[in-house]
């Protein structure tokens, strides 16, 4: 548009000032607008550095996101178990006695536990397969399992891979109240990695190193990567126990509580027989 253009539109000689300054903008003058290639380079090395700091910081979240459901787990577990023996004139879910030739001897009963405490814990009972024969089992996805799987995990009952183990010396055919220690500190369920009860110290190797101490965890463990294994205790309380014995050290050193009789419930007679454990 010309001069008297704008002057027939009402415009002043000062806004055709402005507006012919704006048209007047060169291509070269917008180019210099964006970012050059050493500032997008500049750029995405601190975005770069950003996350790299950020990561661990997440990751470290997310370990400890899965420890609390895993102590939730287990809190869970402990509580079933403790309406089981409500229901059962305070009885645990007892293993198959042996023998009563010999005091206290009960078979190991791998995971016979979980199918009956399974009501208790709201979880729904589901048909399997193992080994041919038709089974009823827990599903996978319910509080039984770790949400941080062990190596080698399977949701095979039969097969005994299951992450949680309930404390085999209070299915020794005794009852809750019968436990004469503090019940604070008497572990009811616990993480193994591969059985589902545990039976003896030696079996927390699996859940702290691995299967064989570490030298093939592709059968089962560590838990939790190494960082430690949950514990529900007889008064219904759980915590994360994080102080890892250093690969293949004794795990019966007096330091460590399962090394105790009261972290597997003395009673006042059969004394645990069940259990490597001792009084140091």
């Amino acid at each position: 548009m010309m001069v008297n253009d704008y002057l027939l539109l009402g415009l002043s000689s000062e806004v055709f000032a402005v507006v012919k300054k704006e048209s007047s903008i060169t291509s070269t003058e917008r180019k210099r607008s964006a970012f050059t290639l050493i500032e997008l380079l500049v750029v995405v090395a601190i975005l770069a550095i950003l996350a790299a700091l950020l990561l661990p910081a997440l990751q470290e979240a997310k370990w400890k996101g899965r420890q609390v459901v895993c102590v939730n787990n287990v809190r869970q577990l402990a509580m079933a178990l403790l309406a089981y023996t409500g229901d059962y004139n305070g009885y645990f879910p007892d293993a198959p006695l042996v023998s009563t030739a010999v005091p206290c001897w009960y078979a190991s009963d791998p995971g016979g536990w979980i199918v009956r405490t399974a009501p208790y814990a709201g979880v729904a009972l589901v048909p399997a397969w193992a080994g041919g024969n038709p089974v009823t089992a827990v599903p996978i996805t319910s509080i039984f399992r770790c949400p941080v799987l062990a190596k080698g995990s399977s949701a095979d009952l039969v097969a005994n891979h299951w992450a949680y183990a309930v404390n085999h010396d209070l299915r020794s055919g005794k009852k809750v109240h019968e436990i004469t220690v503090d019940p604070t500190k008497v572990m009811l369920v616990t993480e193994d990695g591969i059985f589902a009860d545990l039976t003896q110290v030696g079996y927390l190797d699996n859940a702290f190193w691995g299967w064989n101490g570490g030298a093939d965890p592709g059968i089962a463990g560590p838990a939790h990567g190494g960082k430690g294994i949950p514990v529900a205790y007889v008064d219904g309380h759980a915590d994360f126990w994080r102080k890892v014995p250093p690969l293949g050290s004794n795990l019966n050193d007096g330091s460590y509580p399962w090394a105790h009789s009261t972290w597997w419930g003395r009673f006042t007679e059969c004394g645990g027989a069940m259990s490597a454990a001792y009084d140091p």
